[in-house]
């Protein structure tokens, strides 16, 4: 009996581990979509801080927006967000280029996953 338990305790739980091992396509694309945003959020923390708030030394001279506020996501629908981290925004610096620089560099799928994470950060606190 003593050796029946710990095999059945072994069989249980690999086969808890395999039915738990999911493939690729069967990650909710949302939790997918928000852990994509965090890692490329990295670029982005300079000028927008870690935590979106823009309490940064460029931010502050900048007047970079708070992410985090409620108005603020109510004044900036998704598409623009995506369209802002294509193809940069603000008004232009003396080198002819935006305050903002773009981020044509980036899928699609990977500017929708940042636009997504950026407008999650409000929800976070």
């Amino acid at each position: 009996m003593r050796i029946l338990i710990p095999a059945f305790l072994l069989l249980l739980l690999v086969s808890c581990a395999s039915a738990s091992s999911t493939a690729k396509g069967d990650v909710d694309p949302e939790v997918q979509s928000l852990a994509t945003g965090q890692l490329l959020w990295s670029r982005c923390q300079t000028c927008h801080g870690v935590d979106g708030r823009a309490k940064t030394t460029y931010g502050a001279e900048h007047s970079v927006p708070d992410f985090t506020t409620q108005s603020w996501r109510d004044t900036r629908p998704y598409d623009e967000l995506v369209e802002s981290i294509t193809n940069g925004c603000g008004p232009e610096t003396a080198a002819g280029t935006s305050a903002m620089p773009s981020h044509g560099e980036l899928s699609k799928e990977e500017v929708r996953a940042l636009a997504v994470y950026i407008l999650s950060l409000g929800e976070q606190g």
